[in-house]
């Protein structure tokens, strides 16, 4: 019960940071295709039907989307499509989007060291990573994505302020440099968090202040405004761990891409 609160109230749990929504939305037109929610699907545990699937997996709200119009828009009891709501690794997409818009804009080159906009993660374990190395996931140094939680979580959940730490505690940027290179980059597909955290700083220092998500905002179907996590998607948090992931639902508020972004 905790999260179904809580995915739509993390305003009210640590600061956030609103995005404008975009001048013109583009409409996405709502077209239903038969009754999908009795569409059956094979699963470990045997035939499921989608309508039961996501009320016993207590799954907030599922959008489908065929051709530019939405076909399936459902919500649980109690969810409402004006409201926020965390958006998890989402986030990952977006700060990549905003690093491919550097890149057209010629104030990053993806094949360039981390280090040429970044000095300060010399000796680290992104030293001598590429700007690609983190757009593909190939970095490779010391963290275990452990959310039992493990020492790693805690100590990068407390430098982004999603747990509460002592005043002096070392801050995301901190943390990021401090993390140890852990075999070569470049060699394996290693999805961890930080690596689009340290995405979303190549990017606030390649373009001079902190990116402007509105760009990709303005882009996209929203009639209200964002709220993403932290002071802002590029210093503070890029990414959310674990979710979306291969096989699960991701959760959503509504058809409208708008809500927080980050954990």
């Amino acid at each position: 019960p905790h999260p179904f609160w809580s995915f739509r109230h993390v305003r009210e749990l640590i600061p956030t940071a609103r995005i404008r929504h975009g001048r013109h939305p583009r409409p996405l037109p709502f077209e239903a295709v038969g009754d999908l929610l009795d569409l059956r699907f094979d699963a470990k545990a045997g035939e499921r039907v989608l309508g039961e699937y996501l009320a016993t997996t207590q799954t907030d709200a599922l959008v489908a989307i065929k051709d530019g119009k939405v076909v399936l828009e459902w919500m649980a009891p109690g969810v409402r499509d004006d409201e926020p709501h965390l958006m998890f690794s989402v986030t990952k997409s977006i700060t990549a989007l905003l690093c491919g818009a550097l890149v057209g804009a010629g104030k990053i080159d993806p094949d360039a060291p981390v280090v040429q906009y970044v000095p300060e993660v010399a000796g680290g374990g992104f030293g001598d990573a590429t700007v690609r190395h983190l757009l593909d996931m190939e970095a490779s140094y010391s963290f275990v994505e452990d959310y039992s939680p493990g020492p790693d979580i805690v100590l990068y959940r407390n430098s982004a302020g999603w747990y509460p730490a002592p005043p002096d505690h070392m801050g995301l940027h901190e943390f990021l440099a401090s993390r140890q290179k852990e075999g070569e980059h470049g060699q394996r597909f290693r999805y961890m968090s930080p690596t689009t955290d340290m995405l979303g700083w190549v990017c606030e220092a390649a373009s001079g202040s902190q990116p402007k998500p509105e760009r990709i905002v303005a882009r996209v179907h929203s009639s209200r405004p964002h709220a993403p996590a932290s002071p802002s998607i590029a210093s503070s948090r890029a990414g959310r761990p674990a979710s979306p992931t291969a096989g699960r639902i991701q959760r959503r508020a509504s058809s409208q891409v708008h809500g927080y972004s980050a954990q």
